[in-house]
């Protein structure tokens, strides 16, 4: 597999299929500390219904930077269906350390511990 081949897998997930599993084993065995190839594989394997597809999609897992998006890349259709995460930030402490002694002493804190 070349690097344009596997640019061109990573940019259009659809044209995974069982023909390249054994391309990215080799990549693994090569690099394997590599997360794409993880994935890619995990993917390959899921579509093909391959016996082994769990157990390389639970490697994956530990590879991967965000095991939400190797969800969704799994199950599309769930994707679909999902919300998206909101996350409220309440800002309690500027980040600052008088400001911090300040809040605590507030609210009737002891600053000197």
């Amino acid at each position: 597999m070349t690097q344009q081949d596997f640019y061109s897998l990573l940019q259009n997930q659809a044209a995974i299929s069982s023909d390249v599993v054994e391309e990215l084993q080799e990549i693994i065995q090569e690099f394997p500390f590599f997360p794409h190839a993880h994935i890619l594989l995990a993917k390959a394997m899921n579509d093909s219904n391959d016996l082994q597809a769990q157990r390389y999609i639970r490697k994956a897992g530990l590879y991967a930077a965000n095991r939400r998006d190797l969800y969704f890349l799994l199950h599309p259709e769930a994707a679909e269906l999902s919300e998206p995460i909101r996350q409220e930030r309440i800002s309690h402490f500027s980040g600052n350390y008088f400001d911090l002694i300040e809040k605590v002493e507030k609210q009737g804190g002891d600053t000197k511990q």
